[in-house]
């Protein structure tokens, strides 16, 4: 990546409403109709209210969370909130000027605002040198942003020695190590070939929400090498699938106090119509629109948001990255108290830019992470949040319909501002609330339902009836040996053919989306797989119920593993899933000696036994089969061969599916390697013909526990 000067390229900044320093080192704070105040009311962020566990309520203001920042330059009137000049910093009178928390001097009461060089360091003297007036200004937009959302959320900046890529890439990985609920970047350059290939050292599963501002050079608006305007729709790393992108938005004071919301942008330069640099008339304004080299990620893919317009868009965007993903106030922007190194003076002045927006959208997001912890929910990694941002409600934006950035704002989504302006509250609720969808143990189509599905232990096939209709037949797994354990193991809404050897506790797993892998956990010939999301982070997790003590033993996509004890030894089965909808695995057995289902519900620690089954006859195998993100309770009955479901949302239903005395219902446990026989329809020949799909029933392994680099995000 190019970049001038060690600049930011993208974030032109835009000064307006400039005022005169006065005598005093703070000048009075401005009137504006634009101000913090106004700005947190208009995003609804003041209404925001969190139930406590112990009773009453909190404010939703980032407390207990972390933003971090990474900066081109820093603010030498800038101290660490633990310094005892504290007060005298540029957030400490920020702060005291706007009526938001500032800390005590010396101390972290409200929050802590920390320094650190991209190695970590924060003693003072291993800091970088103050930047110039450019380099402070955007330090302090950024830093004073943030602290405007989420006044209660710490803040750390970290700052790279040297303008370098390495130095770059080297801070935003120290900021990474922060596990922070956020990282703000308002800094890039040119989209090109090799700037997509650079090594960012964004990852995903940690927890950590990627935040970079899309620009102010206007849709299209990019410098190639020699300084000149050149045709680039996109920057890096704005472009990167797993950052959010964040856009500007114009607020227009209205007589009555409200704003009217438009996409920040005057239109003169537009990739719809006009292609000749000459007659770009400068003003700014967001940029966006589609990037060259990185392709459609799936959540823009599926959106129905995004394809209702996709018509409307340049053709060659028709399989490209989108952008923005949301906007938000960045016109007039916010006054911001800068600070001068050439005099050593504050001064308030009106910035805009989507400097603006990406850090405030950064605070947005560490109130979203306060209230899932509060709520004792995981923290939302990066494609977790941009999943769920391409499927909430209409409700959570401000549909952008006018103004123009080179490309129209449109009913919807578009290109100009993303899904549109996030309305805080309602959005912040959605994120708290969100849950993962429900792992369907056998979906083998991705349509959100249990495929009955048989596999036949002497040939290794696996025999399909799909919830949508056809059939068809897959082999997998070594004849007589393996065990079937089907799961979404890649995240990709499929479920993936693989199998558990019980000989050598090996799991051996082919990809719906490509690849292979083998992994192992348990003992042996002795442990029973039961796979499912036990930590509700979205991933499937290997897990094993050891029947000779009632363990359960979890190896956590997310890092580390569990193990609990839950049944009675020697007598329960394994019947893990999914049976409140929170997006987690609910630790259940059943109990063949009385036909009980003994469920543990994540949601509410509530503990629950029901009937359903004949004793010491039926069979378990538990799906969601209905589709309705429950799962179902279902058992087999080997002397009928039939498979009778009871639905979560009522209602009930009879199947028969497979060979006589020959094949294993999936899921369902398996009773010493040979599973439970089963009577079933048979499957019309030619159906079953076209739909087979031969896969290596030995998978060879790739990488640590036979896991490829491409798979090692899901199991970090």
């Amino acid at each position: 990546m190019k970049r001038r000067d060690a600049r930011p390229m993208l974030v032109e900044l835009e000064p307006r409403l400039v005022m005169d320093a006065s005598s005093s080192p703070i000048p009075p704070l401005p009137r504006q109709p634009v101000n913090v105040g106004s700005v947190r009311s208009y995003y609804g962020l003041d209404q925001i209210q969190f139930p406590q566990p112990g009773g009453g309520t909190i404010a939703g203001d980032g407390r207990g969370q972390t933003v971090a920042i990474v900066m081109t330059a820093r603010d030498a009137s800038y101290t660490n909130s633990s310094d005892p000049n504290w007060l005298s910093s540029g957030l400490a009178q920020y702060s005291i000027a706007n009526g938001l928390p500032y800390n005590q001097a010396g101390t972290n009461s409200d929050f802590s605002f920390t320094l650190m060089n991209q190695w970590g360091d924060t003693d003072p003297s291993h800091l970088p040198a103050p930047g110039d007036l450019e380099g402070a200004i955007e330090f302090d937009i950024d830093t004073q942003a943030v602290h405007s959302l989420a006044p209660r959320a710490n803040i750390v900046v970290v700052v790279p020695q040297s303008g370098s890529d390495q130095d770059f890439y080297q801070a935003v990985k120290t900021a990474i190590s922060l596990r922070p609920a956020a990282i703000s970047l308002s800094w890039d350059g040119n989209e090109t070939q090799a700037a997509t290939t650079n090594p960012w050292p964004f990852e995903d599963g940690l927890g950590i929400t990627y935040v970079v501002a899309s620009g102010d050079t206007g849709a299209g608006m990019q410098y190639d090498t020699s300084g000149q305007l050149a045709y680039h729709p996109m920057a890096a790393p704005a472009d990167n699938p797993l950052v959010v992108q964040v856009g500007g938005t114009r607020l227009i004071p209205l007589s009555d106090g409200s704003f009217q919301e438009v996409a920040w942008g005057n239109g003169a330069y537009s990739l719809l119509g006009h292609e000749d640099p000459s007659q770009y008339s400068g003003g700014g304004g967001t940029s966006g629109g589609y990037s060259l080299y990185i392709s459609r990620p799936d959540y823009q893919a599926v959106s129905p948001f995004v394809r209702q317009n996709q018509a409307q868009f340049p053709a060659a965007s028709a399989t490209q990255r989108l952008g923005p993903d949301v906007c938000m106030e960045s016109s007039p922007g916010l006054p911001i108290l800068r600070y001068d190194p050439t005099t050593g003076t504050h001064e308030w002045s009106g910035y805009g830019g989507t400097s603006i927006a990406a850090p405030m959208f950064a605070g947005v997001m560490a109130i979203v992470a306060q209230g899932r912890a509060l709520a004792d929910r995981p923290a939302l990694s990066a494609s977790d949040t941009l999943h769920f941002l391409y499927q909430l409600p209409s409700r959570d934006f401000t549909d952008i319909t006018q103004g123009n950035t080179g490309y129209p704002a449109l009913p919807g989504y578009d290109l100009a501002s993303g899904r549109g302006a996030v309305r805080a509250a309602a959005l912040v609720n959605d994120l708290v609330n969100a849950t993962y969808p429900t792992r369907t143990i056998a979906d083998f189509d991705g349509d959100g339902q249990s495929d009955i599905t048989v596999y036949r232990p002497e040939t290794g096939q696996w025999l399909i009836s799909y919830s949508g209709g056809g059939a068809g037949i897959v082999t997998y797994g070594a004849p007589n040996l393996d065990q079937p354990v089907p799961a979404d193991y890649d995240g990709d809404g499929r479920s993936d053919f693989a199998v558990y050897r019980p000989t050598t506790g090996q799991w051996l797993i082919s990809y719906s989306s490509g690849g292979s892998a083998i992994f192992t956990l348990g003992a042996p010939s002795i442990d029973q797989p039961n796979v499912g999301d036990y930590d509700g982070d979205g991933r499937i997790d290997l897990g094993v119920y050891r029947p000779t003590t009632g363990q359960w033993l979890i190896a956590l996509s997310s890092g580390g593993s569990e193990v609990l004890s839950y049944g009675a030894p020697g007598t329960d089965v394994p019947a893990g899933a999914d049976y409140d909808g929170d997006g987690r695995t609910d630790f259940a057995v059943y109990r063949p000696t009385t036909g009980q289902w003994l469920i543990v519900l994540s949601g509410s620690g509530t503990a629950e036994v029901l009937s359903y089954g004949v004793p010491n006859l039926d069979i378990p195998v538990t799906g969601d089969y209905d589709g309705d993100g429950k799962a179902d309770i279902a058992v087999y009955r080997p002397t009928t061969g039939q498979w009778l479901i009871s639905y979560s949302n009522g209602g009930s239903a009879i199947l028969s599916y497979g060979a006589p005395g020959v094949d294993v219902a999936i899921p369902g446990p398996m009773e010493n390697g040979q599973g439970p026989k089963i009577m079933a329809l048979a499957i019309p020949e030619a159906s079953a013909q076209q739909a087979a799909v031969l896969i290596d029933p030995m998978a060879v392994p790739v990488g640590p526990l036979g896991l490829s680099s491409a798979r090692r995000r899901w199991w970090n």
